[in-house]
């Protein structure tokens, strides 16, 4: 006879301060969710995430509003890169970046940094308007939810080149990539076989990958990355979209050094 399928435990991401020890409070959207589309009642048990820690949590009273939660099991610790993994996007156009930062979050990246580049759509000071930042922050956490993982990748504000290049200036022993399609001698495939044999062993030892926008970065921007450390490396032998080459690249990294079998 055939075990029944085990149902998958819905999981909602609270903020600290909806979390009072061993009692939370889910409100808003997600309350909403819960009593109207997933109808879930008193006892009925969900996992909680907050701050990075996965919590068992049964029902103690649902509204449309608000719902009360006991924390009942602090689950045990998810999955988490080997090499912490930073994506550098210069920003495309709306729906492109949307996509990216919803697949990035599958993908598993730990933090994401929006590029404002001269060939961006935003200025180079990297303004964007308030409701846009919100949706960027809300893709990431509602992929995060759709996908099982526990912790919502850190977006940060959008930045210009010089700003991102003083940030990667303070990383030790960090890979740094940028994917560039002019480049003819280095390839992804090499560079991390390269760095695996040297330092590329050690856990914790991160990996930033800068992506450009649509028409990619101008040659003096291109300048800028190698005098700060980048290594200019191609993936494939003609020109991807930058939501491919971004995507692409993520895959093949986290498969060779965080989701692929392990050494040792």
């Amino acid at each position: 006879m055939k075990k029944a399928r085990q149902e998958k435990v819905p999981k909602f991401f609270i903020p600290p301060e909806d979390f009072f020890s061993d009692r939370a409070i889910i409100r808003g959207k997600d309350a909403r969710h819960i009593f109207r589309v997933l109808r879930l009642q008193a006892n009925d048990e969900i996992v909680v995430n907050c701050q990075g820690r996965d919590l068992a949590a049964r029902i103690e009273a649902v509204s449309p509003s608000e719902v009360r939660l006991r924390i009942i099991a602090c689950l045990s610790s998810s999955f988490q890169n080997k090499h912490p993994l930073i994506l550098i996007q210069g920003i495309p156009k709306h729906s492109t970046m949307d996509l990216i930062l919803q697949k990035a979050t599958e993908l598993g990246v730990n933090e994401i940094m929006p590029l404002a580049s001269s060939r961006s759509f935003v200025n180079e000071q990297g303004s964007v308007s308030e409701g846009r930042w919100q949706r960027w922050q809300k893709i990431c956490q509602e992929a995060a939810k759709q996908c099982g993982r526990s912790d919502i990748p850190k977006l940060y504000p959008p930045a210009n080149l010089s700003t991102v290049c003083l940030k990667v200036a303070e990383e030790k022993n960090a890979l740094l990539l940028i994917l560039w399609e002019r480049e003819q001698k280095n390839h992804l495939k090499s560079i991390l076989a390269s760095w695996r044999e040297g330092r590329g062993g050690r856990a914790g030892d991160k990996i930033f990958i800068l992506v450009g926008p649509e028409g990619s970065l101008s040659g003096d921007e291109i300048q800028l990355v190698e005098e700060a450390g980048f290594i200019p490396v191609s993936c494939a032998p003609w020109i991807l979209r930058t939501e491919t080459a971004a995507l692409y690249a993520l895959a093949i990294i986290q498969y060779e050094f965080n989701f692929g079998p392990q050494e040792g």
